[in-house]
């Protein structure tokens, strides 16, 4: 065991924790002294480090435009969502991913601890260890464990396997260790953690996407090692939660859950038009001591703002790049203006989206914006040429901002769905 003595003099990871590093992104200006405030932006209840704050220089870097909102070509391509294909689903979740603030810090974060690779030593292909698995390759116990997702956390930043392992078998202690960088992989489902600066053309040309799958059970320090609890989990309409039977017939359980599994659907198809709250939360669960436990609760916010986040719903996909824009365009208007919720010019953001939008087919025309038209052919159903007529007015602007800021910034819903729509494609 380590004395008392030596741990005295030791800081706690939390209190030690060093600001991220906002020089790397290039173009980005200083906010002049005279304007670095902030208005309380309306996403409040979320994490400290998801939401804008001009006077925290560090902050910048993560709400940094994307790409630049005058170009066009720097975004997917309006097209009917007939014509969608799995690529199209996968960019657009790519490009959702790449901008969220979230994302951002976490391979910020990886980058900046160096954690390179998704295992803790090159020769060995285990990313987490047990107290029933401990590490046995060369030199284990000198690992340092800073950054990495420990329960219980470290209680110190250098702490090392030796030292994590010697104090929790001293408290007789069950403990779960896994690498950080494959924790991250794992939260959003991903093959590899592509820089956010990259664009979907220039990703590598494996595969990045895993089919969408959502961990429920953690192992928990207020319950025996060998019964991981649920945790701060909801179901959605079109989600089902099933359980299986380690000790059991696998193709009987299976069978069995077919039959669950029709009749779910049945009960869902009734709801179309709905949306389920989620499941009680069983509370918020206490901070630890480890460098990035703030991350680790970052989507655990109050049951009100849990249930909108569970409630998002994708709309008007085809008109994807208009959102995106907007948020660049707040993005950069953030950091001119120095507050949270910039004003925009509507007016040039609408000249701008009519006149990379005038190629588009069929009877569309730029100079029918604002006129009105028929309600009957709203009805009648719409196609690409009408829904972009009718997005081209100045009052739109707000509905694609809330649209954006509700996708990249308040939940990772929107994300989620547009993998797990890609998945469902059927690739020729």
């Amino acid at each position: 065991m380590r004395n008392a003595t030596s741990d005295a003099g030791r800081v706690p990871s939390a209190a030690r924790e060093s600001p991220l590093n906002a020089t790397s992104f290039a173009g980005l200006r200083a906010i002049p002294a005279r304007i670095r405030h902030s208005k309380t932006p309306s996403t409040s209840s979320l994490s400290d480090f998801l939401r804008f704050d001009a006077g925290r220089p560090e902050l910048l870097a993560l709400f940094a435009p994307a790409a630049d909102w005058r170009k066009k070509r720097q975004y997917p391509e309006l097209k009917p969502l007939s014509s969608f294909t799995r690529d199209d689903y996968l960019r657009l979740a790519w490009e959702l991913l790449r901008r969220m603030p979230r994302y951002r810090r976490q391979y910020r974060k990886l980058e900046e601890l160096g954690i390179k690779t998704a295992t803790f030593f090159k020769p060995t292909s285990s990313f987490f260890y047990t107290s029933d698995n401990p590490p046995g390759f060369s030199k284990w116990a000198d690992v340092p464990l800073r950054g990495h997702k420990c329960e219980p956390p470290i209680a110190f930043q250098d702490d090392t396997f030796g030292t994590y392992i010697e104090t929790q078998s001293a408290a007789g202690q069950p403990w779960f260790v896994m690498n950080r960088r494959k924790w991250v992989m794992d939260l959003w489902g991903l093959h590899h953690l592509p820089d956010p600066a990259t664009a979907f053309d220039l990703l590598p040309k494996r595969e990045l996407f895993n089919a969408p799958a959502a961990p429920v059970s953690v192992v928990s320090n207020a319950a025996p090692a060998d019964r991981p609890q649920l945790v701060n989990t909801y179901l959605r309409q079109n989600e089902m939660l099933v359980r299986f039977r380690l000790d059991a017939s696998f193709d009987q359980q299976l069978e069995s859950v077919r039959q669950e599994f029709v009749r779910a659907q049945g009960v869902a198809a009734q709801r179309a038009q709905s949306a389920l709250d989620p499941l009680a939360s069983p509370g918020r669960r206490k901070a630890g001591k480890n460098a990035l436990s703030d991350e680790d609760a970052a989507f655990q916010h109050s049951p009100r703002v849990q249930a909108k986040a569970g409630r998002v719903l994708l709309k008007q996909l085809e008109l994807s790049p208009f959102w995106l824009r907007t948020w660049d365009a707040i993005a950069e208007a953030r950091i001119q203006q120095g507050v949270a919720e910039p004003r925009l010019d509507r007016n040039g953001l609408i000249l701008q989206f009519g006149n990379d939008s005038a190629g588009i087919p069929t009877e569309f025309d730029v100079s029918r914006v604002g006129s009105r038209k028929q309600p009957s052919r709203r009805k009648q159903g719409q196609g690409l040429a009408d829904m972009v007529h009718d997005a081209l007015t100045p009052a739109m602007v707000p509905n694609w901002r809330m649209r954006s800021e509700k996708y990249i910034e308040q939940s990772d819903e929107a994300f989620r769905q547009l993998v797990a729509l890609a998945f469902s494609v059927t690739v020729d």
